[in-house]
């Protein structure tokens, strides 16, 4: 089964400009085929096969397919044939902020990021990043043993008194024998920066036929396409803020 969708950057205010372009992912019939299943019913001392609705199960795959994809390219998507994303948007930007202690992680890293946003987005301000990077903040201890970010560990996790969300195509490691960019953590009002665009209503149509590549004639299989727009962008980099964990080899 495959999916194409059209991908529309985010239409914004005056001098910002949209753009379209295709893009593609394709599932493999073994993914699919462990989504569907059959149901059997005895009857007397035999046993017949009920087929689930493949359509029914197949949309199912494509629609998770689809969100896998958008969550990436919301995150880290390049703006060229697919969605700008939200790491994309902030890179190399006045919004990006290096780590406080050289290659390294640490509690004071998550107040410098909250305290270089500006007052005006802290109101409706959350945390997103790797779950890997919430778990070093909940290690973390003071001085005296106590959990430096207790409220991490509750429920709904929080940190420094915001809301705290799991994305996780976030950087989730950094390497201090690697040279890179680790982006892993993204404090700020994202309604007010980072603007997602759809067009309402998706189509899912099924091909009654496939046909091999090579010969040209039809396999014995079916497919699906499933078609939808969407884009994103970030439109107000002052209503964000990044911290990056640069490393040298």
């Amino acid at each position: 089964a495959r999916t194409r969708g059209l991908k529309k950057s985010a239409s914004t205010s005056a001098g910002h400009s949209s753009s379209r372009a295709w893009f593609e992912i394709s599932i493999s019939s073994a993914d699919a085929s462990s989504h569907c299943s059959a149901m059997r019913t005895s009857v007397s001392s035999s046993e017949r096969v009920y087929a689930v609705d493949a359509l029914q199960q197949l949309s199912m795959v494509l629609r998770d397919g689809a969100d896998q994809l958008m969550a990436t390219a919301y995150t880290t998507g390049t703006g060229t044939g697919q969605p700008a994303g939200i790491v994309t948007g902030l890179t190399g930007t006045a919004s990006e902020i290096n780590c406080a202690t050289s290659e390294t992680l640490t509690a004071a890293d998550a107040y410098a990021l909250q305290n270089a946003l500006p007052a005006r987005f802290s109101g409706n301000a959350t945390w997103q990043s790797h779950i890997a990077i919430a778990n070093e903040f909940r290690a973390m201890e003071t001085t005296n043993g106590a959990l430096q970010f207790p409220e991490l560990r509750n429920t709904s996790p929080s940190l420094l008194g915001k809301q705290w969300h799991e994305n996780s195509n976030m950087d989730g490691t950094y390497n201090p024998a690697a040279t890179a960019n680790n982006y892993v953590l993204i404090y700020g009002d994202v309604a007010a920066g980072f603007f997602i665009v759809d067009r309402i209503g998706a189509t899912l149509e099924l091909i009654p036929q496939l046909f091999g590549t090579t010969n040209g004639r039809p396999t014995g299989e079916r497919g699906a396409v499933l078609w939808f727009r969407t884009g994103s962008k970030v439109v107000r980099t002052q209503a964000l803020r990044m911290l990056d964990i640069p490393t040298t080899a």
